[in-house]
């Protein structure tokens, strides 16, 4: 990282690059006096104020004071990213369970501080986007304003290397996000998705993705595109053991059922779908029945919407676009 990215990426996080450096300066027992003495590094109210977030350290300044933690910068620097990966992390298995449990009210609080934070960091916005998702879900009065969701978009869009929390979030937001936008990533990760081959955690998150985004095709009623994403999906789930994937297969069931049901074919779409979650129900996932059958619900009612139209225009994609 040079000196400009540096500068750049601590501007937006500087309570990441503050809490790193305390934490090893406290793992490796050094105190703020022993660390400010040294060469007069810096003085004591500086270096507690970074370790607080409340400023930052220049490039110059990090690099006289890194050797004062018997650390090497590129030591530091790895140690900071996986910080804010494990912080992600943690973050967005509280909110998962959360949502997983319905708990309104808990969700609702990690809104408020979410969108309390004033750093510059783009990726708050799709944490929020991702928050008012979920919510929206369990509560249709939690709409998603047009200044999240395009806030969200430029940080989606701004991606270069998609690790495990840019795919979270991605993935459970995709439905709510612009259609061509969703479409647009989704297909240029499809590209490179040689890229998640070696990294099992990302591939599977990458395999979610692609299923949320097949789901945001269908309900938009972008068929062909959902058609590209299913052979997506059907060279990844072939490529991973059936006991790896099951709660996706079980998902790419329902998914085709919900496809066939709108191009008209709705018995063979029903069973699927059905079947998928009878599934879920053998599989003892309490919550994804629930949400399932949700789901199928809305599709019923979207395929009755749909034969409302008449045949004449039925696969007219952009009149039953403009409609829905």
């Amino acid at each position: 990282m040079d000196e400009f990215a540096y500068l750049d990426y601590l501007y937006q996080n500087p309570q990441i690059f503050g809490k790193t450096f305390r934490k090893i300066r406290t793992d490796k027992k050094f105190t703020i006096e022993e660390v400010c003495s040294k060469n007069n590094a810096c003085n004591r109210k500086t270096l507690y104020n970074f370790e607080s977030g409340k400023n930052c350290l220049n490039i110059f300044s990090l690099v006289r004071i890194l050797p004062n933690i018997n650390t090497s910068i590129t030591d530091y620097f790895a140690a900071v990213f996986a910080y804010q990966a494990s912080a992600s992390e943690k973050f967005m298995k509280k909110v998962m369970n959360y949502y997983y449990q319905n708990n309104i009210e808990a969700l609702k609080k990690i809104l408020v501080e979410k969108q309390a934070d004033k750093s510059k960091n783009l990726e708050k916005h799709a944490y929020i986007l991702m928050i008012y998702a979920f919510l929206y879900e369990m509560d249709s009065d939690f709409q998603i304003s047009e200044e999240i969701l395009e806030k969200a978009g430029d940080y989606f869009f701004g991606v270069e290397q998609w690790g495990y929390t840019e795919l979270n979030l991605f993935s459970n937001t995709a439905h709510v996000l612009n259609i061509n936008l969703t479409i647009t990533i989704a297909r240029d990760l499809v590209k490179q998705k040689e890229i998640f081959d070696f990294d099992l955690k990302r591939r599977k998150v990458f395999l979610g993705s692609l299923l949320n985004v097949s789901y945001a095709c269908i309900r938009n009623y972008y068929l062909d595109d959902t058609v590209y994403f299913f052979d997506a999906i059907g060279d990844l789930i072939a490529e991973q053991m059936l006991e790896k994937t099951v709660f996706e297969r079980i998902i790419f069931k329902f998914m085709k059922g919900y496809y066939h049901l709108l191009k008209g074919d709705a018995d063979k779409g029903k069973n699927l779908m059905k079947k998928a979650i009878e599934l879920f129900e053998i599989t003892e996932t309490s919550s994804a029945v629930e949400r399932y059958k949700t789901y199928y619900k809305v599709a019923l009612f979207q395929a009755k919407e749909l034969e409302k139209l008449g045949n004449s225009c039925m696969y007219e994609q952009h009149t039953l676009r403009s409609f829905l």
